[in-house]
């Protein structure tokens, strides 16, 4: 997911399974390539829904709906055994600026 902040500025979300995840784990989420997870956590899934799929901002905008994100993230532990727990989340972020 690439977002762009009110002063310009690229903000690049992502799953990854290389070296900027913590020791441990096997996979994490990334901001701007730093991990954001524990290095107890996995990061199994992650999928982003934007909505609309067009710029509601241009003129003539033929879907005039409030932009939004939904994240849906499946985690793990690291841990193994009966200690061993996923977790499914879901969370649906809006814009807070509406309109031209």
């Amino acid at each position: 997911l690439l977002l762009i902040d009110e002063d310009g500025i690229s903000i690049s979300y992502s799953l990854a399974n290389d070296s900027s995840c913590s020791t441990g784990s096997n996979s994490c989420l990334t901001r701007d390539g730093a991990s954001l997870t524990s290095q107890r956590v996995n990061v199994d899934d992650i999928k982003f829904y934007i909505s609309p799929a067009s710029n509601p901002f241009l003129a003539g905008a033929m879907d005039r709906k409030q932009p939004r994100v939904t994240i849906t993230l499946t985690l793990s532990s690291v841990e193994t055994g009966p200690s061993h727990s996923v977790i499914s989340l879901q969370t649906t972020i809006s814009s807070r600026y509406y309109g031209p």
